[in-house]
């Protein structure tokens, strides 16, 4: 996912004097509009680990922007000086285990979720980042942030001068009425970052004279469990439609409805070995029935898939499954007839039927 660092803090604002935290400030400004790209490692997150995940990798890349500030200036002492301090360390991201919903949080510089900006990008060294995997509408699997509940427009984080007295409850104020003082979020149902802090996980950088903290609270709940289920194919047996809501076809281009595919998969297969409980609707096994009966089964031709398409990766782990078949009736029924021919003296022959 991306972001930039939209409004940084402005030490010369707050009678702040510091070489270091102008020349901060310096790079920052200049970066404004620049995207600052983070990559997470592919795997299972619980949501501590992934809040863990984002807060270092968000301070990571505007710490390595800022060191290379420094280097291509030659302020030497200064980048000595910030790599003692511990690099950039505004940014503090939670997970609010009530509302299951993540917020992001910078302790000193306002910053943008740039959501829109979700594209493939293939860099010299053959990596990429997330990205949509179609240019169709997708509002479940186009990127991390989707994973993380935020919608896919451009995200501004939010301070308490743009917020409207009186403050819902969730913020607190040294005055709700005026909005005097530091206007901060607070998790009441207890602590959150460290032991004792009481829910009080975004407070303004001690150190920075006249600085706030800036915040998103993501839009949705997290969604980042994996799929629920994958699909099973077999070439010439599938008896299951699926609907196609985001195909681009000359049927749906005349009419309002959506489109799909008849006997697009055999069986639809819950998926219960991720990590994070999930819900299934039904767990009764698929079937297909033959009327009348397939007279022979000679080959099958299998395809595991997701609903998006692609294909199951069990890499080197084994992996079965049962197919059973069973005759529900032996045979169709036949009624016995009798027939009888004359029999006639006359002929050489006879015939009896």
């Amino acid at each position: 996912m991306t972001f930039t660092i939209s409004s940084p803090y402005n030490p010369g604002l707050n009678s702040l004097s510091n070489p270091l935290y102008q020349a901060i400030f310096e790079c920052l400004f200049l970066s404004q509009n620049e995207n600052f790209t983070i990559t997470i490692e592919t795997g299972f997150y619980n949501p501590s680990q992934m809040v863990t995940e984002l807060t270092n990798q968000f301070n990571y890349v505007v710490t390595q922007r800022i060191q290379q500030y420094f280097i291509a200036n030659n302020l030497t002492s200064l980048l000595e000086e910030f790599d003692t301090a511990g690099g950039y360390k505004n940014f503090i991201i939670v997970y609010n285990s009530v509302s299951q919903k993540i917020w992001f949080g910078n302790i000193a510089d306002g910053f943008t979720l740039t959501n829109s900006s979700q594209m493939l990008k293939y860099t010299s060294q053959d990596t990429y980042f997330c990205s949509s995997k179609s240019v169709l509408p997708d509002f479940s699997n186009w990127g991390l942030p989707a994973n993380l509940g935020l919608p896919r427009v451009d995200t501004p984080s939010i301070n308490g001068t743009t917020i409207t007295p009186p403050i819902p409850p969730i913020f607190t104020t040294t005055n709700p009425l005026t909005l005097t003082g530091n206007v901060t979020p607070r998790f009441f149902y207890g602590d959150v970052v460290n032991p004792g802090d009481n829910g009080y996980w975004l407070l303004p950088n001690p150190i920075l004279t006249g600085s706030q903290v800036n915040w998103v609270e993501c839009t949705n709940k997290i969604n980042f469990m994996g799929p629920a289920y994958f699909y099973m194919e077999i070439h010439g047996l599938n008896c299951i439609d699926e609907t196609a809501p985001y195909n681009l076809s000359p049927y749906t281009f005349t009419n309002s409805t959506t489109n799909g595919i008849v006997n697009s998969s055999f069986a639809k297969i819950a998926i219960p070995t991720t990590p994070i409980s999930q819900w299934f609707d039904r767990d009764q096994a698929p079937y297909k029935e033959f009327i009348p009966p397939a007279e022979r089964i000679r080959k099958l031709q299998i395809t595991l898939r997701y609903h998006n398409g692609a294909l199951v990766d069990f890499g080197t782990f084994d992996y079965s499954f049962m197919l059973e078949f069973l005759t529900l009736i032996p045979q169709q029924g036949r009624a016995i007839k009798h027939s009888y021919n004359t029999y006639n003296s006359n002929t050489s022959g006879s015939k009896m039927g």
